[in-house]
């Protein structure tokens, strides 16, 4: 994995240069980041070292609900789904090669891990139907 968009651990991403590395995907990170918000969510700039520097964690309660991870001109939107969730995924209208790819993800302690690379509005859509299938309600 190559090194991080923003890797400087005293400096978190300022709005401009967010948008400045995100370019045009800047208006579907925030879509996501505001979908987020409605369903109860908090974010917060953590860092997570050199590799992977600063990423967009969204809590709801004590519970991880979101990470925007940002990249040069896209980012990605990860989660961990519990068993409740991945159940959810069949009746959810996500595309099948979608669903496979994270019933057959090595499970993680959080849950099954679920990760879109978000480049245009066909992946937000996805990550914002994964967002819905994680919290159990149309947002």
């Amino acid at each position: 994995m190559p090194d991080a968009l923003f890797n400087d651990k005293f400096s978190p991403p300022s709005p401009a240069a967010l948008a400045a590395g995100l370019g045009k995907t800047l208006a579907l990170w925030t879509a996501l980041a505001d979908l987020a918000a409605l369903a109860g969510g908090m974010g917060e700039w953590k860092f997570y070292g050199a590799k992977y520097g600063w990423q967009f964690k969204v809590v709801r309660g004590k519970r991880s609900l979101l990470y925007l991870i940002p990249g040069p001109g896209k980012f990605t939107a990860a989660m961990a789904l519990d068993r409740e969730a991945v159940g959810r995924l069949d009746g959810s209208g996500l595309p099948r090669e979608v669903v496979v790819a994270i019933r057959s993800a090595k499970k993680a302690p959080e849950g099954q891990p679920a990760r879109v690379e978000v480049t245009g509005k066909k992946e937000e859509a996805i990550a914002r139907k994964l967002v819905e299938v994680k919290v159990g309600r149309q947002v």
